[in-house]
């Protein structure tokens, strides 16, 4: 889904420490553990599953931690970038407006690591229409299209 030219990171930004100063979310709501590409309108975003985290069911993260994960990724590129333009000095509180579409094709299992490539499609005052693909192993396992919202 996107290139890796441009990334505006000179670094990934990592460890729940760090990821804690751009998103809301805190444990055990976490559901990105790093940001390792940034641009104008791209993300990319890893989550390692552990077998503590929540949404566990038999072994394998349930459908709505994908959501969750591209709702913090979305959280990610909007808090970076503000911070990065100096636009903000901390995260801002958002929701999910709508999930518009969700393909699930396999469910990840514990141990394994989600790569969430995130396109924004649109964005205007603090909403995002965006599309993520969820990938394990160079793999697609789920697809979502959501918008986004900014609290004023």
């Amino acid at each position: 889904m996107t290139g890796k030219k441009n990334n505006l990171l000179e670094e990934p930004i990592s460890g729940i420490a760090e990821i804690k100063k751009y998103i809301p979310q805190r444990e055990p709501m976490i559901f990105v553990d790093a940001l390792i590409f940034l641009s104008e309108k791209t993300a990319i975003s890893t989550f390692t599953i552990f077998e503590d985290s929540i949404f566990i069911e038999n072994d394998k993260l349930s459908e709505i931690a994908f959501i969750e994960n591209t709702a913090q990724t979305a959280a990610l590129y909007l808090g970076v970038s503000a911070i990065l333009n100096s636009d903000i000095k901390e995260a801002r509180e958002g929701y999910i407006a709508s999930v518009d579409k969700m393909e699930v094709f396999e469910n990840a299992k514990i141990g394994e690591k989600l790569t969430t490539e995130l396109e924004v499609l649109y964005e205007t005052g603090g909403m995002l229409l965006i599309k993520t693909e969820i990938k394990v192993e160079g793999k697609i396992v789920c697809n979502i299209t959501m918008k986004t919202m900014l609290k004023s």
